[in-house]
């Protein structure tokens, strides 16, 4: 181009930060990841203090800036830096998005190679990765089945967070994705897109509510962090602390399931959950003096789970003839009953078996105020 120095034929050799190559690699976030699980690890992020970072030179940076030419060569070479100077990181962003097309049309890499080869170098440190929700890494929507695949498959290799998105905020496109990063048990981040002006008046419909509803529905559905992807960069500093502070006194309330076992309801309390759901399916199963040993834990449990601040609900396997000693328990706020009254409801119709089993709890209750 006229007027324009041309390009050199041999750019310069990279240059890379000192540091010992030789160091053992400390834990990191990934290592708090695999000991805590994705629920109890999303609790911790809500509670620490500190800002946790994500780098997005691996993705973003270079797909925004150089049509994601960074190469895996590029990549690996730095990647040992990463493991022993930057394990202080929340995540590193080095995957999904157009990565995965122009690794494989422009470059002519293995992008599932690249993925390994960085899990190989960055053992504990997160790997994060952007998902197009029902788009997957392409640009189109694909079969539920494929996206579920491909999921399991980029955790098996090394991805311990997605970020997952619709351009649309779109919830139901992205549940399928939701659902397969929750049963691959890697975390789930559910990316609101934020495209607006929170307080333009000219335009009602994307106002706070909106985006507090959106994060709402997310944490319903099961996703363990909420994002805010300012993708066109209009969030400016004032809608952004408006949004972060409504976000954050949003109230979403955390429920964990677990066994009526002392430790795990102290775990709970410990975690900053607000409610605890006591498994019930043992006490289903078993019949006689067993069922009823397992009754008295799940009684306990319950009475000990108030001193502890938990609300506490149980459920799973209980039908017409186990509810009522487990409905009589004082301190059960709620009941949770799905598959035994939708296989009910195919002979007798859904309302019929709901009021059978609401009769049976009210009952249940009713007995024990008359003891």
């Amino acid at each position: 181009m006229k007027g324009r120095a041309a390009p050199r034929e041999t750019p310069p050799p990279p240059v890379f930060p000192a540091f010992d190559a030789s160091r053992a690699i400390r834990p990191g976030s990934r290592d708090r990841l695999r000991e805590a699980g994705p629920a109890a690890f999303s609790r911790w992020m809500m509670d620490e203090p500190r800002v946790l970072l994500t780098d997005t030179t691996m993705r973003d940076a270079h797909q925004s800036l150089f049509a994601t030419r960074m190469r895996t060569r590029d990549m690996t070479q730095i990647a040992p830096f990463y493991a022993r100077e930057l394990d202080g990181l929340f995540s590193l962003e080095c995957w999904g998005g157009a990565t995965f097309d122009v690794a494989l049309r422009f470059l002519n890499e293995d992008p599932w190679e690249r993925l390994q080869r960085l899990r190989e170098e960055i053992p504990n440190v997160l790997l994060q990765m952007l998902l197009r929700a029902s788009n997957a890494v392409g640009y189109t929507s694909y079969p539920d089945n494929v996206v579920r695949y491909f999921v399991a498959q980029a955790a098996a290799n090394g991805i311990d967070v997605f970020r997952v998105f619709d351009s649309l905020n779109g919830i139901d496109n992205m549940r399928v994705a939701i659902d397969a990063v929750g049963e691959s048990g890697a975390l789930c981040e559910g990316a609101i897109c934020y495209t607006s002006d929170l307080f333009d008046a000219k335009r009602p419909k994307y106002n706070l509510k909106y985006y507090v509803d959106l994060a709402r529905e997310l944490a319903r559905v099961g996703v363990h962090i909420i994002g805010i992807k300012d993708m066109a960069g209009v969030c400016r500093p004032r809608a952004a602390s408006t949004l972060v502070a409504a976000l954050k006194d949003a109230g979403i309330r955390v429920s964990l399931f677990i066994e009526p076992d002392p430790k795990q309801l102290e775990t709970a309390a410990a975690l900053g959950a607000d409610i605890i759901e006591l498994h019930t399916g043992r006490y289903c199963e078993l019949d006689g003096a067993a069922r009823e040993t397992e009754l008295a834990r799940i009684i306990a449990a319950a009475e000990r789970a108030p001193t502890l601040g938990l609300e506490c609900h149980a459920g799973h396997g209980l039908t017409y003839d186990t509810v009522m000693p487990i409905a009589a328990i004082d301190q059960l706020v709620e009941l949770n009953i799905g598959h035994f009254l939708i296989g009910e409801a195919i002979f007798s119709g859904l309302d019929s078996a709901m009021q059978r089993m609401r009769a049976l709890m009210n009952q249940a209750r009713a007995n024990k105020g008359a003891a």
